[in-house]
């Protein structure tokens, strides 16, 4: 018969195989999501740069460099500085943004994320205005965006 109770064997016996596991070279695992992020909405950013290899800082923490793709950015209102340049942007739920700088501007996009199966056929794209269609006809032409522009902001199919 047993003199202790059985709690008291369990407990040594997690504690003994917790640090068998740590110590042959197992690492605890940080989680990846956690119960504060269950509220939370996600979107996506896609950072690029001419020239590539500049620093990203978003909200003022750094990031990366361009090329940079982000799976999960919260949504709301971001400051996005690429090199020397700084830019306000808003990242909204289930889009991607893309987000260029060509010879000290930027161009953004916005689109809705891929759906899978049938959900692509019925989901509906909306496009998103660039600065250029917004512009007068009489600026339009002074503004005509060159073919990085157009290819960073998906009018052009490939550069």
């Amino acid at each position: 018969m047993l003199s202790r109770p059985i709690y008291v064997y369990v407990a040594l016996a997690i504690i003994f195989l917790g640090a068998a596991a740590l110590s042959y070279g197992g690492e605890l695992i940080e989680p990846t999501r956690t119960l504060q992020d269950a509220g939370e909405r996600w979107g996506k950013l896609i950072v690029f740069s001419e020239p590539p290899e500049s620093d990203v800082l978003l909200d003022g923490s750094k990031v990366g460099q361009t090329p940079l793709w982000l799976q999960r950015v919260r949504e709301g209102t971001h400051k996005l500085e690429i090199g020397d340049f700084e830019k306000e942007i808003y990242v909204k739920e289930g889009r991607r943004l893309m987000v260029g700088l060509f010879k000290g501007r930027f161009i953004t996009r916005m689109e809705e994320e891929k759906k899978e199966g049938m959900q692509a056929s019925a989901a509906k794209k909306e496009p998103v205005p660039t600065p250029e269609q917004e512009a007068p006809p009489e600026k339009q032409k002074e503004t005509d965006p060159s073919r990085w522009e157009k290819f960073v902001n998906g009018t052009l199919k490939s550069f």
